[in-house]
């Protein structure tokens, strides 16, 4: 048996395990997306197909470049990407990776590869981050053998990898110099669709309205979880933001938490109360945010709902409905 059927063979033994790998860093990466609030990640993970690995030994060998142990020395054998919407969320989750030393060993900054410092200013091209990462739990296989990449990028980067590597660099028939620089030429488009993506980020959370809107959004998913059908913005807005302070509003990411947790803590009773249509609050998102000011303290409910000039009568029915009974004022 040829030295390149035994790596063959060898090889596809190891799939399965890698594919378990695969799906298993998969997990991790999003629940790290999750924890640091990065939203709509697209990650996505493979195991090196078997043709894929020999074409490389076949190619370092006949530049007389061989590998000594393919399958210790390729470091790609395990890939994941992570496609992010926002540039700046790539230092956080590189930074997230590198402190789950319960998932992987110590990463040092050796094992980082930031592209954009490979570019000189006047370059453009990929400026992705891949990370050589060893993981913890390698089920049977030898440290080597389960060392992994994870590439961290924007959609946009993703975008130019694709097109790149399939049009300039991939195919057998050679591409002319007109044709790679028409493809490079779209990385300085999608530069620039980056940094605009990224500054209107900005400028829509500095927006002083923007934290009562994210807070709107949860109240209304949350109730479309237990009720369908229009409901008054409007009023929605206006209660909403009587009820909850400026300083509150500093953390909205908390509050959205909140509002997704006391949905999920409370569905049966939810489910209840807001298939009712009096009093008329029971139909709109707020009647969430009231519960949960209600469920929390009672006390300061009424105080803020008073301070807000809002009727007394009004939250005495919503507190009804919840079970609730208002202490007498004060």
């Amino acid at each position: 048996m040829s030295n390149d059927e035994k790596l063959r063979k060898q090889y596809l033994a190891m799939v399965p395990t890698l594919d378990q790998l695969v799906e298993d860093l998969r997990e991790s990466l999003i629940a790290w997306c999750n924890e640091l609030k990065i939203y709509s990640p697209r990650i996505e993970g493979r195991v090196k197909e078997c043709h894929s690995l020999l074409n490389k030994v076949l190619e370092r060998n006949v530049h007389g470049k061989s590998f000594g142990d393919p399958l210790a020395e390729l470091s790609d054998k395990v890939g994941i990407r992570a496609d992010l919407i926002y540039g700046s969320d790539i230092k956080r989750l590189v930074k997230r990776i590198q402190q789950a030393t319960d998932v992987f060993e110590p990463i040092g900054d050796d094992a980082i590869d930031d592209k954009r410092f490979s570019l000189s200013a006047n370059e453009v091209g990929y400026s992705g981050v891949h990370i050589d990462a060893v993981p913890l739990e390698r089920r049977g296989l030898a440290r080597e053998h389960a060392t992994c990449e994870i590439q961290i990028r924007t959609n946009a980067q993703a975008a130019w990898a694709m097109a790149s590597h399939e049009l300039a660099y991939k195919p057998v028939v050679k591409r002319s110099d007109d044709e790679k620089r028409r493809v490079f030429r779209l990385t300085a488009l999608l530069e620039l669709f980056d940094e605009q993506i990224l500054h209107s980020r900005d400028e829509l959370m500095s927006d002083p309205n923007y934290p009562v809107a994210r807070l709107i959004h949860a109240l209304r998913d949350a109730r479309f979880q237990f009720r369908a059908g229009e409901f008054n913005t409007a009023l929605t807005h206006d209660m909403v933001s009587r009820l909850v302070d400026a300083e509150s509003l500093k953390n909205v990411d908390k509050l959205v938490d909140y509002v997704s947790t006391f949905a999920h803590v409370h569905e049966g009773k939810l489910n209840n109360v807001l298939s009712r249509d009096y009093p008329s609050l029971l139909t709109q998102p707020e009647a969430i945010l009231i519960f949960m000011k209600l469920e929390d303290d009672i006390h300061n409910c009424q105080e803020i709902w008073h301070a807000a000039g809002l009727p007394n009568g009004l939250l005495e029915k919503m507190a009804n409905a919840w079970g609730k009974r208002l202490p007498p004022p004060l």
